[in-house]
């Protein structure tokens, strides 16, 4: 583990980054860095490719050409800066703003995740958040859902695929 200055503030640990769909809330990958790490470094990992859209904080802001060479058919719609010279862009704000209506998915399982561990290293990490993300997506029902587990939300609306004979 690694430490990383924010403003004054000295921060010792790992960052959790987590890719998640947003209309069945099924988290599909999970990447552990240092605190030291910048954000948009795993973004390419959290990608699987068939993404309709994309979100993220302004951290990601940036990362337009990666976005449109991971997933082709993605919009961007990760969150702008709105301040530039002590303007703020109010047209923006509110725009990030209902990004951020989205994205709350995602800091759902982040809560979820911060309330039941505290970890002492990276690799006890990535095996206990990888344990979590198979429960919470295979037996944790969610009353937005319909009471079904993402599972069962997601994988419900892919195509039947023909098996060989």
């Amino acid at each position: 583990m690694h430490q990383t200055r924010k403003g004054q503030q000295w921060y010792f640990g790992m960052k959790h980054h987590i890719g998640v769909d947003s209309q069945s809330g099924l988290a599909h990958s999970a990447v552990v860095t240092a605190a030291n790490v910048h954000s948009k470094h795993p973004q390419p990992q959290l990608l699987h490719g068939e993404e309709q859209c994309v979100y993220g904080d302004s951290a990601y802001a940036s990362q337009k050409a990666l976005i449109h060479s991971k997933a082709p058919n993605a919009r961007d719609f990760t969150n702008k800066r709105t301040r530039r010279k002590d303007i703020v862009d109010e047209v923006a704000r509110r725009k990030n703003r209902n990004k951020s209506k989205i994205r709350a998915r995602v800091e759902h399982v982040f809560a979820v995740m911060k309330l039941l561990w505290g970890f002492a290293k990276v690799s006890h990490a990535r095996r206990s958040i990888g344990n979590y993300l198979n429960w919470y997506n295979q037996n944790r029902p969610h009353s937005r859902l319909a009471d079904q587990t993402p599972d069962e939300a997601y994988f419900a609306t892919l195509p039947a695929i023909k098996s060989a004979a």
